[in-house]
């Protein structure tokens, strides 16, 4: 068990290499000694663990090892709501909101893939987020937000005002919340809840930069996203099964042409092929052939998701 904590934690302050070993230990001795319990919480470290790393074939496969010990051992439920959560946290890394839904429906009580903070029940707020429904996420983490605080649930209650920012409905309320993560976090060294939530954090942490709020630490975050030897986006999860996907990075989206993001602005306010032609002056067929350039450019493959995903990149205002 000392492994398997001590690993979540060198992870979090971005040791991965200290942090596999330590993990690898946990799933050895664990093994060893028949603790199925500490095993499937080890494999499911290592899954986290292993998309940093841009390793989705090793993260999806120390995934389906937990969830073969709960084949063969029946392992309680609480345990298997957990693994199906870090399945949802593989999913949204994509912005894969279908496959993380998916997975959610596999958590029949309140679960989180975290060891820190494993029964504030955060999933079905991180997939609000996904699919651009801040204002109910933003008022399910108010009771999240108290619930966090009352369990003396430090980890969590970082993680749920990091949620609280992105979720913010106005810029003012979004530093806001930045702020008290930050001031929860710092002191402990916090690194990868921030990174880890990709394009939308980034933005948050350089307005924070220039209004001057806690700017050494600031600064040493948005160091951590440059330092990234590859995009946070780069798989895609599928019922457990990992597809690759195009990989995401500035260039990608600064490729959007003028039409693309004009097409791609229509698309967020809800307009169907017909009502974007006749906006722009094309035929359907042309506006079809701008539509695939722009699933093909940010890495998607139907509507909905590319407009969680503009959201999320900040490409079009929510």
């Amino acid at each position: 068990m000392a492994h398997r904590v001590y690993g979540v934690l060198l992870a979090e302050w971005n040791d991965l290499e200290a942090a596999a070993e330590h993990l690898r230990q946990a799933e050895q001795l664990a093994r060893a000694i028949g603790n199925v319990d500490v095993l499937s919480g080890a494999l499911r470290g290592l899954a986290l663990l292993k998309r940093r790393q841009n390793d989705p074939v090793s993260a999806a496969q120390a995934l389906a090892q937990a969830q073969q010990l709960d084949l063969r051992y029946a392992l309680p439920h609480f345990i298997r709501a957990c693994n199906a959560a870090a399945y949802v946290e593989l999913a949204l890394g994509q912005k894969d909101v279908a496959t993380a839904v998916h997975w959610a429906t596999q958590i029949h009580l309140p679960a989180d893939a975290s060891p820190f903070f494993p029964r504030l029940f955060l999933t079905p707020v991180r997939i609000l987020l996904a699919q651009g429904q801040r204002v109910a996420a933003f008022g399910r983490l108010a009771a999240l937000q108290r619930q966090a605080e009352q369990a003396g649930w430090q980890w969590g209650l970082v993680e749920v005002r990091a949620l609280q920012a992105l979720a913010a409905p106005d810029s003012e309320t979004a530093l806001t919340c930045l702020r008290a993560a930050l001031e929860l976090a710092e002191p402990e060294g916090y690194v990868r809840t921030f990174v880890d939530k990709g394009a939308a954090m980034a933005a948050l942490l350089r307005r924070a930069a220039a209004r001057g709020i806690m700017p050494a630490y600031v600064e040493k975050l948005l160091a951590g996203y440059d330092a990234l030897p590859f995009p946070i986006d780069a798989f895609r999860l599928e019922k457990g099964v990992v597809r690759q996907a195009a990989i995401l990075g500035p260039q990608a989206v600064e490729s959007l042409s003028e039409r693309e993001l004009e097409v791609l602005t229509l698309l967020v306010q809800g307009r169907s092929n017909a009502e974007i032609a006749e906006k722009l002056t094309v035929s359907v067929n042309t506006v079809k052939t701008h539509l695939q350039h722009i699933f093909d450019k940010l890495g998607v493959h139907d509507r909905r998701t590319a407009v969680a995903r503009a959201r999320a990149l900040e490409i079009i205002s929510p």
